[in-house]
């Protein structure tokens, strides 16, 4: 049983490395750009705008279908707005897997309709657009729950005790335009320009490189990045282990600056782009 799941989750990181860098660099933003209710119902409000979703709230006491994302600050609806439905999916997926899971699946569904808004249909109703995102949580929720009986040792399971990114600076990485475009426009010539400085400037901060790294080649969790010291689960980063610390105060703590160095080179990058 452990060679399988050895040899399943070296398949995984295998079918992660073979995707497009620039997915993989959406990942890593839209990771570090929790917040994860704030942000959720940002973005996922605002995709229902796009989409054409009716019976939307006024935004600013104007109906919604008034409101010009062009216009708004970081192509965003207000924050705020959405925040009630963020705040019931984030129950439910919190039911299902803890903090730590419910982080987990909420971001990827938010990079899910990132990459590609039309998995919504347009022109529902706000009611069936709401059971559309909760549904693909349950079912992202689901997935995980299966795989965590197959593989029990695996790590990446939901905490009840964990999370504790809610209270973390927000910065517009979760802008969707931005993760849009750099996702259309980072390729080889970006990478060699931006990914040396980047790492040079993520070396100063404890920790920094090694989980980045993690994602940008692995694709690993923050869960597997760090481990619980507490529990007895290994890091799948040795960094962690040598250093170890809990996925909250790796949150709470080193995720912050983490944040900040990636908002300065999405913003070069977006000029560049510009």
């Amino acid at each position: 049983m452990k060679r399988l799941i050895q040899a399943a989750d070296h398949q995984r990181r295998l079918l992660w490395a073979s995707l497009p860098f620039n997915y993989r660099w959406a990942e890593l933003l839209i990771r570090l750009a929790v917040d994860t209710r704030t942000t959720f119902g940002r973005v996922i409000y605002t995709i229902f705008l796009q989409r054409g979703v009716t019976g939307m709230p006024p935004i600013k006491g104007k109906p919604a279908e008034e409101f010009d994302l062009n216009k708004a600050p970081h192509h965003l609806v207000p924050e705020g707005y959405g925040a009630d439905f963020a705040s019931k999916v984030w129950g439910v997926a919190v039911r299902m897997l803890g903090e730590e899971g419910a982080s987990d699946v909420m971001q990827n569904l938010q990079l899910t309709l990132l990459g590609d808004p039309k998995k919504l249909a347009e022109g529902k109703t706000l009611s069936e657009a709401q059971s559309y995102v909760t549904g693909a949580i349950k079912l992202l929720a689901l997935e995980v729950l299966r795989h965590q009986k197959r593989h029990p040792g695996d790590y990446g399971k939901g905490d009840p005790a964990g999370g504790g990114e809610d209270d973390a600076p927000k910065v517009e990485i979760a802008d969707t335009s931005a993760v849009v475009e750099i996702m259309d426009w980072i390729n080889e010539q970006s990478r060699g320009k931006v990914m040396p400085a980047l790492m040079r400037d993520l070396s100063r901060i404890p920790g920094a490189v090694p989980y980045v790294k993690a994602i940008l080649e692995h694709g690993l969790t923050d869960n597997e990045i760090v481990g619980d010291y507490r529990k007895g689960r290994p890091a799948a980063v040795e960094w962690f282990n040598e250093n170890p610390m809990t996925v909250q105060n790796f949150g709470n703590r080193v995720k912050p600056k983490i944040r900040e160095v990636f908002k300065k080179y999405v913003e070069e990058l977006r000029s560049d782009a510009n």
